[in-house]
């Protein structure tokens, strides 16, 4: 496709309806934030959240979940967490319908805009307003809503969620029969996410524990397949967060963030509850065992494997499997933990030794997603574990463990990079932002959807797009990316056009710095190391690196699935995750497996 040709798409979406005025305006710096606690505060909302402070002193009973022996600083940091919530459902709801924000001056502070009752307020009620502060509006009459909602709903926001979620309530949250498969804000409401959390403790749908969850995407893999993902635990708060939005099954006590070697194993049995634990999975830190990280920091510093203390997470991880006994046990990292060692013992035979050691059969997977119709060629090492009364799961076909170089050539070749990301609205570096109004011009009867979009639901129903923005590069890069043409590289770049001038990195470290995408092949490895740059994987049409969200499409995340935090937070979440289409395979062959057993 060319370039022109891509940029006609994301034209025939309501054209007709300008984007809204939004009521809080983001600042140029929060532009590829999502679900982020405010940088900037606009008049009003600095002096509301200084009285909201006052009031939650005055009277802590209203507001269970903040410590009342806790700093002003601590409550103003959890008023920021719900206002990172409420300012999403306001941006979103703008989004939708289109009313323009119309902010309340600092003069008004005390005539609120927002009514209390109709849909509105009926809305504003299942969302749960500020039940990060453990405020319950569910059961309260009019007139003590009346008192308590302009407290928490900060002035400049008040017109705009009236007039918006007014639409809402009438066309989507009913007062019966509310349609939440197609409502876009069911991942904030406190209602919706109570109903998930109840029908799946009733569930008898296999259970499964994520540890190292990051973003989710072993748990959206066998989410997929008919599992329930009781916890969920990692060190990163705002990885956790991407996974608890996108999970409103998860418990919330399942929700289990800091140093997992401090996490009592007791929790998760009573998370469990009286019923075996199926699987417990976990992808541990796998920068250590990373080539590419290897080959940097060893260049930098003498880097040494065995001495990265990240690289013994897993060894918490088999603990885990030893202590709770589940029939299944799953691990994924890079090949490199197969061929780093501690004394001639590989860190994978390890792991492997001491789940034998404990009584379970193992076994060892290589396989490269691309064979699964993940366009990202992506090799990872999978250890399997089965306790002695399970089977082992069925070892995947032989054409998962190859690369894309050894496909049969009577099969269909690989997705490619341009049928993952086609219909994507195309920008200009530095353009977008964390959430806009889709556009696009590609109708669900494009027959470049079938064998990948539409295959694996990818692309799914909804009017808006998340994480769909394209980082800033200076004027010297984007001339050197406009000089590439897909496949080539910083040695194209210095020999064939001899443009080394261009060049700001050492080539005597890396020779593919710069790297152009080529869109007729799967993408090379999304990695984590994306938030720091962007370089090595410039867009193969537009000149420019690749948005979060055309990674999260190689990656195999459905659209649906919006990254929280900021722009660094989501590029690590992005690359640290497993492709949930190949979760999806794996967990399907472990079903077979606890039926068997």
């Amino acid at each position: 496709m060319s370039e022109g040709a891509e940029r006609t798409i994301g034209l025939a979406l309501d054209e007709e309806q300008p984007d809204p005025v939004h009521a809080w305006p983001q600042d140029a710096r929060e532009r590829g934030d999502f679900y982020h606690r405010p940088r900037v505060f606009p008049d009003g909302v600095r002096q509301w959240r200084d009285a909201l402070v006052g009031k939650i002193a005055e009277n802590p009973a209203r507001f269970p979940a903040i410590p009342r022996n806790s700093s002003s600083d601590k409550k103003r940091t959890l008023i920021d967490d719900g206002l990172a919530r409420l300012r999403e459902i306001t941006r979103i709801v703008e989004l939708l319908y289109g009313t323009p924000g119309v902010g309340t001056a600092p003069d008004k502070l005390a005539k609120p805009a927002l009514p209390v009752g109709g849909h509105a307020g009926r809305v504003l009620v299942r969302l749960g307003v500020f039940s990060e502060l453990g405020v319950d509006l569910e059961g309260l009459d009019r007139k003590q809503l009346q008192a308590l909602l302009p407290d928490l709903v900060p002035p400049p926001l008040q017109r705009s969620l009236h007039a918006n979620l007014d639409v809402h309530g009438r066309n989507v949250c009913k007062t019966i029969a509310p349609d939440c498969p197609s409502c876009d804000l069911r991942n904030f409401c406190r209602t919706y996410r109570r109903a998930q959390v109840a029908a799946a403790r009733s569930s008898k749908a296999p259970r499964i524990i994520d540890l190292f969850c990051g973003a989710g995407g072993l748990s959206e893999g066998f989410s997929r397949a008919g599992f329930q993902v009781v916890a969920a635990a990692d060190l990163d708060p705002t990885a956790l967060r991407t996974l608890a939005l996108n999970h409103p099954s998860v418990p919330p006590e399942g929700l289990l963030g800091g140093d997992i070697r401090e996490l009592d194993r007791r929790l998760f049995g009573k998370l469990v509850g009286r019923r075996r634990l199926d699987v417990l999975a976990g992808a541990p830190p796998c920068q250590g065992f990373s080539s590419a990280g290897f080959r940097s920091k060893s260049t930098r510093n003498g880097y040494r494997a065995i001495g990265d203390e990240r690289n013994y997470l897993f060894e918490w991880l088999v603990g885990s499997a030893l202590e709770l006994q589940p029939r299944l046990f799953l691990m994924e990292n890079v090949p490199g933990m197969k061929s780093a060692r501690q004394q001639d013992v590989s860190f994978l035979d390890a792991a492997a030794r001491r789940l034998q050691a404990g009584g379970y059969v193992t076994t060892l997977w290589q396989l490269n997603s691309a064979a699964f119709g993940v366009p990202q060629e992506r090799t990872r090492c999978f250890l399997v574990a089965a306790a002695p009364d399970v089977e082992l799961p069925a070892q995947p076909p032989e054409e998962y463990q190859n690369t894309r170089t050894a496909f049969d050539v009577d099969a269909l070749p690989p997705v490619n990079l341009t049928e993952a990301i086609f219909d994507l609205p195309p920008l200009e570096a530095g353009r977008g932002t964390a959430v806009a109004r889709r556009q696009s011009a590609v109708t669900d009867g494009d027959v470049r959807l079938r064998r990948y979009l539409s295959k694996f639901h990818l692309r799914e129903r909804s009017k808006l797009i998340y994480n769909h923005y394209a980082r800033y590069q200076n004027e010297q890069d984007l001339e050197l990316y406009a000089l590439l043409q897909p496949g080539e590289d910083s040695v194209h770049a210095i020999e064939r056009y001899g443009r080394a001038d261009l060049m700001r990195y050492r080539r005597d470290v890396f020779d593919d710095k710069y790297f152009r995408l080529r869109g007729d092949r799967p993408s090379k490895t999304i990695v984590s190391h994306l938030a720091k740059d962007g370089n090595g994987y410039i867009h193969p049409t537009q000149t420019r690196g690749i948005t979060p969200r055309e990674a999260a499409r190689l990656q195999s995340f459905r659209d649906r699935y919006a990254f929280c935090g900021s722009p660094t937070d989501q590029w690590s979440q992005i690359g640290n995750a497993v492709p949930p289409v190949m979760a999806e395979k794996i967990a399907r062959s472990f079903l077979v497996a606890l039926r068997r057993g």
